[in-house]
């Protein structure tokens, strides 16, 4: 198998910061009842969807509200205060807290507190966090976004905690919200002219796009002849996508046979999808990329690309344009202690009725990791997928299932293959 190459986006040029483009906010109100006519009450603003919806804090933005309170007896109460508490934990069993940002709104050195009382309150969110256990305890760390893994999960959880005298139960009231990052400015693979965008393909400015050494794939036609085919892949610079936006593709096959081109482009669609990994390890290596789910970091389909041939191709070669489309509500790429969670862009080994290839179905022709990041994008996100754009049967895939589970499904297909060896290739520029 070749070695694996890959350049990571994180390596790349640090953008600006940018909050922009962020929807209206709207107000959450979260309340608790005691006995009597007693009553707590938390108001925050946030951007959420939806007022009944978990609030939603963006990093660079503060964290606005008020307390509101009814008690019979506020001489009872000793403090009143609000934190922001961020958690992680792994399999339930084990959990560690990385975040506790504590403000006090009212202790008994303040003026006395009427029976019913508002108190307002504006909080910072820290944008890193700091690891005391770590061989380095002064280091700081990004503030990792809300997530529910298959084994991981990342919460938050805003806190009212009024405080009371001695043989006076506290009274909490929890409010679990969404804390989104907004590492820097959105990048746009797009040019535009005036009102319009458009992008320019790799045959026409090279430098914007990440090219993929080319995969060598060998096959067998119907009269027994043997052939070659080459795959490369090219995406849209800088490898960093909005998760309102759309991830630019285009596909080359060339083959040393002239039947191949007319024989794959009514027959074939490209088997192209973004995946997402949960990855452990202090290193999280890279691997390459299988259906399966026994592999060390189990693959989870996300979306699958719409792909087309443009009306005037290359005369000596193959050419797909193809667009992955994402989603605002896809966490973004992050890392936190020795948890990852990272994004792949990848193509799956071509099958076609009219020849068998050889390369194992199941595991990555080509692949390329790219960051996922939530900054809404700076241009409204336009479609370039014509009516006639193709998606894969993404269910022959079969990701995320066991190799034992999808042996029938495999033995179905009429193009199996039996051969397990491969040739996948990572982008390098």
């Amino acid at each position: 198998m070749a070695a694996l190459v890959e350049i990571s986006p994180s390596l790349m040029p640090p953008l600006q910061s940018r909050t922009g483009y962020l929807p209206k906010e709207i107000e959450h109100v979260s309340t608790t009842e005691m006995k009597g006519s007693d009553r707590l009450t938390l108001k925050v603003t946030s951007f959420a969807s939806s007022a009944i919806s978990k609030p939603v804090f963006v990093e660079g933005r503060l964290i606005e509200g008020s307390v509101a309170f009814q008690i019979s007896k506020p001489q009872s109460i000793n403090q009143i205060s609000i934190k922001l508490v961020g958690s992680g934990v792994l399999n339930v069993r084990n959990s560690s807290t990385f975040l506790v940002e504590e403000k006090v709104l009212w202790d008994k050195g303040h003026s006395s507190l009427n029976v019913q009382q508002e108190i307002p309150f504006v909080m910072d969110i820290p944008r890193t966090y700091t690891l005391p256990e770590s061989d380095n305890p002064s280091a700081q760390f990004p503030l990792p976004p809300t997530f529910l893994g298959k084994r991981y999960t990342i919460s938050y959880v805003l806190t009212v905690l009024v405080q009371r005298k001695a043989f006076s139960r506290d009274i909490v009231l929890e409010c679990p919200c969404v804390y989104v990052p907004l590492p820097h400015s959105s990048p746009c693979p797009y040019k535009t002219i005036g009102d319009n965008s458009f992008v320019t393909g790799p045959s026409v400015d090279a430098s914007e796009w990440v090219k993929s050494s080319p995969a060598i794939g060998s096959g067998r036609l119907s009269d027994g002849e043997e052939v070659e085919l080459s795959t490369t892949m090219y995406l849209a610079k800088p490898l960093i996508y909005s998760r309102s936006s759309y991830i630019p593709i285009r596909l080359v096959l060339q083959s040393t046979d002239p039947r191949i081109k007319g024989l794959l482009s009514d027959r074939i669609v490209p088997r192209l999808s973004l995946i997402k990994r949960e990855m452990f390890g202090v290193k999280r290596r890279m691997e390459t990329i299988t259906t399966e789910v026994e592999a060390i970091a189990p693959s989870r389909f996300v979306s699958a690309a719409k792909s087309w041939c443009p009306s005037k191709e290359s005369a000596d070669s193959l050419v797909f344009h193809a667009e992955i489309p994402l989603n605002s509500s896809m966490t973004p790429t992050f890392g936190f202690e020795t948890f990852a969670l990272r994004y792949y862009v990848v193509l799956l080994p071509w099958i076609c009725e009219d020849v068998k290839f050889q390369e194992d179905p199941d595991i990555a022709l080509l692949q390329q990791e790219v960051e996922i990041i939530a900054t809404p994008s700076a241009h409204r996100p336009v479609s370039y997928a014509p009516s006639n754009a193709k998606t894969h049967d993404v269910s022959r895939d079969h990701w995320g299932v066991s190799r034992s589970g999808k042996m029938g499904a495999v033995m179905a297909l009429s193009t199996q293959v039996r051969s397990p060896s491969t040739s996948t290739r990572s982008m390098v520029s």
